[in-house]
Order: C-alpha cells, then sequence, then structure tokens
C-alpha cells in the first residue's frame, strides 16, 4: 500500500510450500524489520523444497489491522 497513511502492511510473516494444495510445509517465518518507516523490496530466501504452491500468511500489521495488503509477490524458481 503506497497511500499516505498506508494500513495493513504485513510486518511479521510466514511463506509455505505445498505440491497438492492440502499438505503445507513452512519453509520461512520471521518480521520484515522497519516495514512501516522504509517500505522497499523485501527479498526473503528459504532452503530449496519442491512445491507447485506458495502461501503467504501474514501474521501481523504494523498497524494491528485485521486487514492486510502487499504490493507485489515474486517467486524465483531456481
Amino acid at each position: 500500500m503506497q497511500g499516505r497513511w498506508p494500513k495493513g502492511i504485513i510486518s511479521h510473516y510466514e511463506f509455505l510450500v505445498s505440491e497438492d494444495n492440502k499438505l503445507w510445509i513452512s519453509v520461512s517465518k520471521g518480521e520484515f524489520g522497519n516495514i512501516k518507516n522504509n517500505p522497499i523490496e523485501q527479498i526473503i530466501n528459504f532452503d530449496k523444497v519442491k512445491g507447485r504452491y506458495i502461501k503467504l500468511i501474514g501474521l501481523k500489521t504494523v498497524d494491528g489491522s485485521k486487514n492486510m495488503s502487499i504490493g507485489e509477490l515474486g517467486v524465483i524458481t531456481k
């Protein structure tokens, strides 16, 4: 979100990967440090894992909002 008063910016996250969209494996969990004051591209690396689906779960927002938002999500597969 790039408005003057952004809401729902994810500060704590979890990425999961699945091969069948049923069994999910957590591959990364953490925090986007200072994302409220410095909302730049965040790069999250995790160990190589086989999967067809990826899920981003927002665990917490910077403003405590239940609504969450992201600008883009890109995945590099190899």
